[in-house]
């Protein structure tokens, strides 16, 4: 999982560079159209004998208030953030439509959530990142 600004188009060369050392191939899995996020895909094998690393797993399950959740990213000056928290609110994603418009895409049926661990770098602010379950390591939320 990675930003949009990463990974903006499915119609593109990606590779993944791990720890400074080594760069393998992935692919672009999904680009989401609204949300900032893209999905890509590379082959693990290529890193056994360097790096230890796992599947990551979508959570099928809603997210509620009071979830416990991690939250790993990237600080504004390219640090790394590592915070945990819960979750404060859940509300439907409200996307304005109007018939004068061009027709675009509209997200149906998403809920977006608020968290207390979000602004944990030293000038309050985070940039990328990805949240994860308490309750099931290796599941993004």
């Amino acid at each position: 999982v990675c930003d949009r600004h990463t990974v903006m188009t499915s119609l593109s060369d990606v590779s993944v560079t791990f720890g400074g050392v080594i760069t393998v191939k992935a692919r672009v899995v999904f680009v989401h159209p609204f949300c900032l996020f893209s999905i890509i895909q590379y082959n693990p094998a290529e890193l056994e004998d360097e790096f230890d690393v796992s599947d990551l797993k979508l959570t099928e399950n809603d997210v509620f208030v009071g979830d416990e959740v991690e939250f790993v990213g990237l600080s504004m000056r390219q640090t790394l953030i590592f915070s945990l928290g819960k979750v404060e609110s859940v509300e439907a994603l409200n996307s304005e439509s109007s018939q004068a418009r061009t027709p675009s895409f509209i997200p149906m049926n998403q809920e977006i959530f608020s968290t207390s661990c979000i602004g944990t770098d030293p000038n309050g602010f985070s940039g990328p990142g990805v949240f994860f379950s308490r309750e099931k390591p290796n599941t993004v939320v």
